[in-house]
């Protein structure tokens, strides 16, 4: 999990926010059981399923108090004292985006705030629930998109899309025959529209609903606003996708960009110690041969440390990092494997195999006789 860090003013108050970039919520749990029970924490989810297991898992992993709110639970205690005192009692407290227009959160001891991957508009709705008004150090957690993350969303969004052209065909069939009849053949054809979008209303998700508002003649009518933010994000998506790119690499860059950070960078990752350590771990096998059977686990483990070393190494470095993270990983090629991260990691030495056990050579050094 990588972090930046911006300093933003907001009137008298001075802010220092520290962005960390998770992959799952799972990443999270080890950080919140650490982390003091003074601290809070807000974290928003993408849906009320994701927000209700996540509470259980946070409940019974960190044994903190965690509360949950969505659009249905606007007459709960958390909800009332929320909009009474602009506080939550909760350790922990998970939100759907119903928090995220409307409601200020005004505690110094929300300290953690945790955000799915969205757009910009709705990444400064949530992040704008907390208020400040004095000195203050943040953290935020930021999911970081992948390949099949954003293929899904467009997924969703063009079956939408098509869902209003479907309608649109519709309306536009049953408006021609309504026009070309009589006062009660337009009386039948205006209830076959309606039955007919009826139908449509009903076959859909929420999500595709929320593309219409029914009129009081219970016909279906585009919600404009909902359309302008399909475009949007159609055009937020493939952006991500854009050729030579890696997701999660340009989105953290259009973080930059939102939040105006300071040019330093600060790069952590929770799932695995920092950049040093990979050197560390390879330190600790320079001088020792590692054998056969513990070669998948030294294989492993390496691997798990590798990623976050590379994204922190060629941050600034897109192409090469790309380049980095797609060295090949097939089972029969572990050693060749280590040995094509190595260079990238700029590490001195490279495995080599002696007696079906692998060593740390310079690179320079005899060439190995055995092949595993």
């Amino acid at each position: 999990m990588t972090g930046l860090y911006s300093v933003i003013e907001i009137n008298t108050a001075i802010v220092l926010i520290i962005y960390f970039f998770y992959n799952d919520y799972d990443e999270l749990l080890s950080k919140i059981s650490f982390s003091s029970k003074e601290d809070k924490w807000l974290i928003f989810t993408s849906s009320k399923v994701e927000g209700r297991i996540l509470q259980e898992k946070i409940s019974f992993q960190t044994k903190r108090s965690v509360g949950f709110l969505s659009a249905d639970k606007k007459g709960s205690s958390t909800w009332k004292k929320i909009t009474d005192d602009s506080d939550y009692a909760e350790n922990v407290l998970i939100a759907t985006k119903t928090l995220d227009n409307g409601i200020n959160i005004h505690n110094r001891d929300i300290k953690n705030i945790v955000l799915p991957f969205c757009h910009r508009i709705e990444f400064l709705q949530m992040l704008g629930r907390k208020r400040v008004d004095e000195i203050e150090v943040v953290n935020v957690y930021a999911k970081q998109p992948t390949h099949q993350l954003i293929n899904t969303r467009l997924k969703a969004l063009n079956k939408q899309y098509y869902t209003m052209l479907k309608i649109q065909k519709i309306k536009q069939k049953l408006d021609e025959a309504y026009c070309n009849n009589n006062q009660k053949q337009r009386e039948y054809w205006q209830e076959k529209m309606i039955e007919r979008e009826q139908r449509i209303w009903n076959d859909n998700d929420s999500q595709t609903r929320k593309l219409f508002y029914i009129d009081g003649n219970g016909c279906l009518v585009p919600n404009i606003l909902a359309f302008c933010k399909i475009n949007l994000l159609f055009c937020f998506y493939h952006e991500l996708l854009s050729a030579n790119g890696i997701p999660s690499y340009i989105y953290s860059q259009m973080l930059r960009q939102w939040m105006n950070y300071s040019e330093e960078e600060i790069h952590r990752y929770i799932t695995a110690p920092d950049c040093e350590d990979i050197y560390v771990f390879l330190k600790k096998y320079e001088e020792v041969s590692i054998p056969k059977e513990e070669q998948e686990d030294f294989y492993k483990a390496f691997m798990d440390l590798y990623k976050p070393a590379c994204c922190i190494k060629y941050a600034d470095e897109p192409q090469k990092l790309k380049e980095a993270l797609s060295v090949r990983k097939e089972k029969a090629r572990r050693k060749a494997t280590i040995n094509e991260c190595l260079k990238f990691l700029e590490w001195h030495k490279v495995i080599k195999s002696r007696k079906r056990k692998w060593e740390f050579k310079l690179p320079e050094d005899t060439p190995e006789k055995t092949k595993v």
